[in-house]
């Protein structure tokens, strides 16, 4: 996660990171928003981000992708 958050905080983008809690530490270092992730994930990053969210980036494969598309909204149709 580092070089896709640091270069989107460089633009002035809001990154909420999602990582264990060991990881948090290094979430605060890049200047993320930093919250657990797992069950209920939804709920803390609406918390954080109560405008809601633009955009979502994955890099765990952890099976989040329904999350992140209920966060983000669904794609316009083509």
């Amino acid at each position: 996660m580092s070089e896709p958050a640091t270069r989107a905080i460089a633009r002035g983008l809001t990154v909420i990171g999602t990582a264990s809690p060991r990881d948090h530490d290094h979430l605060d270092r890049l200047g993320a928003i930093r919250i657990a992730h797992g069950p209920g994930l939804v709920e803390r990053v609406s918390a954080v981000a109560p405008g809601g969210v633009n955009g979502a980036f994955d890099i765990s494969g952890a099976g989040v992708i329904a999350d992140l598309v209920s966060l983000v909204g669904h794609p316009p149709p083509r």
